[in-house]
C-alpha cells in the first residue's frame, strides 16, 4: 500500500516542477520581450 503513495508523491513532484519550469520560462521570455 506505501508504494502506491510513494508513486502519488513522486508524480506530484513531477507535475509541480514541470509547472515550475514552464512558469521559469515564461517569465523569462517575458524579460526578454522589454
Amino acid at each position: 500500500m506505501q508504494d502506491i503513495y510513494m508513486v502519488l508523491l513522486l508524480a506530484a513532484i513531477f507535475v509541480l516542477f514541470a509547472g515550475f519550469m514552464q512558469w521559469c520560462d515564461r517569465a523569462i521570455q517575458e524579460e526578454d520581450k522589454r
